[in-house]
């Protein structure tokens, strides 16, 4: 039997703005983070809007620039299922 796995979507222009906050937090401009993850401006300006992700390691080189978790970049749309939510969030600290 297989179970039903709840996958909750990304809510790609909240989890931009938070990344943006980050940035501000500690200080990086988007030069400076293009020229740390050797992309261009205007990619870090697409994860900033929500139009891109980052890729992995660049997700990991975030984490370690900005001193936070990956759960700390990303924010989750609610679907409207508070219990499958809080689960979901509950699972995923468990894993840690």
């Amino acid at each position: 039997m297989y179970k039903m796995v709840y996958i909750p979507e990304i809510d790609a222009v909240a989890s931009g703005y938070r990344l943006g906050e980050l940035m501000r937090d500690h200080g990086y401009s988007v030069n400076d983070l293009a020229l740390h993850l050797k992309v261009s401006p205007q990619t870090i300006y697409k994860y900033i809007r929500g139009e891109a992700y980052p890729k992995t390691a660049h997700l990991l080189a975030l984490c370690y620039l900005l001193r936070c978790d990956l759960k700390d970049l990303y924010v989750y749309k609610k679907d409207g299922n508070k219990a499958f939510d809080e689960d979901f969030c509950v699972h995923i600290m468990d894993l840690q």
